[in-house]
């Protein structure tokens, strides 16, 4: 799929799903940087309450949690792939999910 941000075959369906999350609240990646898109939220996405309600969501299957997450993770290398610094995304996206 080619969506505005360059070539990210599963980007909609993981994001979509993310942003139907209940008391998600705004808390979702602002693509193409991956911050935070709430306006009262300073960190890198996923954020401390976004990672709160994609676990919650995920019911206790860590094994979903991780594919979740790691489907979210290339869509953010495809996004990040020129921009320069350390975005350190395996722990972004998935340390915090074991």
């Amino acid at each position: 799929m080619i969506d505005e941000h360059g070539a990210t075959a599963d980007a909609q369906p993981v994001l979509h799903a993310i942003g139907r999350l209940p008391g998600i609240d705004g808390h979702l990646p602002d693509r193409p940087t991956w911050g935070c898109a709430a306006p009262d939220c300073p960190d890198p996405w996923p954020c401390p309450h976004a990672r709160d309600r994609i676990t919650a969501a995920a019911n206790g299957d860590r094994v979903d949690l991780s594919i979740t997450m790691a489907q979210v993770l290339n869509v953010a290398v495809s996004d990040l792939v020129h921009v320069p610094g350390d975005h350190d995304l395996f722990r972004r996206m998935l340390a915090w999910t074991r």
